[in-house]
């Protein structure tokens, strides 16, 4: 849905154009000395939300402060997926166990419950890029 959006909207993706890899683009811009070379990749925000859901500033907003932070917290690789009131929390395999010591589990506990989402789930498999999709899908 994402592609055929882009599409509709007449965004261009110059990248696209010279078919080059995202591993040859981080390459690129490392010899470059682009200081975001080895920045996680991240999806537009729009793409948290379940396909057939409107899409808000109110949600965006929320699901940004939610993801912001989380990676405050250390972790890097972070996706908060918004389904009605509720978000699953994806992160990184490696990072995954993290979550749950006690001191962090409570801050993100108490500060995802400032933004008042109905309910809150912690992905046990971690990020893969595509959950969205499966998780829509069910």
């Amino acid at each position: 849905p994402g592609v055929k959006a882009l599409k509709d909207l007449g965004i261009v993706r110059p990248l696209k154009g010279f078919s080059l890899t995202k591993r040859e683009i981080r390459a690129l811009s490392e010899r470059l000395g682009l200081k975001t070379h080895s920045k996680p990749s991240n999806a537009c925000l729009a793409t948290r939300i379940a396909y057939g859901e409107r899409v808000t500033r109110e949600k965006l907003e929320k699901i940004e402060k939610a993801e912001r932070f989380i990676r405050s917290l250390g972790f890097t690789q972070v996706r908060v997926r918004l389904q009605g009131g509720s978000i699953r929390i994806e992160l990184s395999p490696d990072e995954l166990p993290m979550i749950f010591r006690s001191e962090v589990f409570e801050r993100v506990k108490d500060y995802l419950n400032g933004l008042s989402f109905d309910y809150v789930s912690i992905d046990m498999n971690g990020y893969k890029s595509g959950n969205m999709n499966k998780a829509i899908k069910r």
